[in-house]
C-alpha cells in the first residue's frame, strides 16, 4: 500500500539522485500516481518523442508530454544509475 504523497515524493527523489530537480512535474504526477493498494496497478507507457501515459487500473489518471521528462522518468528502473540493480537486470531481461 502506497500513499500518493508516498510515489509521488519517492519518483521526485529518484529523479532527483540520477538528474536533478524536477520539482516542476509535481502536479502531474500527482494526477498520474493515486494511493494504491494490494493487487491494484499503476502502469507508464512510453511514448517515443511525445512522453509519458499513466494508468490506474486500466483507467488513464494523467499524459506528461514531454519526451525527455519520459526518459528520466523510465530511468528509475532502468539507467545503470538506479537504486535498484536487481530490479533493473530483471526488467532488461539480463542474467542477474
Amino acid at each position: 500500500n502506497f500513499t500518493s504523497d508516498e510515489l509521488v515524493d519517492k519518483t521526485l527523489e529518484e529523479l532527483e539522485r540520477i538528474h536533478g530537480d524536477r520539482s516542476s512535474f509535481k502536479a502531474d504526477l500527482v494526477r498520474a500516481f493515486p494511493a494504491v493498494k494490494e493487487g491494484e496497478r499503476i502502469t507508464a507507457v512510453f511514448l517515443p518523442q511525445k512522453g509519458v501515459r499513466f494508468y490506474y487500473n486500466g483507467t488513464k489518471t494523467a499524459v506528461i508530454n514531454s519526451a525527455s521528462f519520459a526518459r528520466e522518468f523510465f530511468d528509475i528502473w532502468l539507467s545503470d544509475k538506479t537504486s535498484e540493480p536487481k530490479l533493473r537486470r530483471k526488467l532488461l531481461g539480463l542474467n542477474a
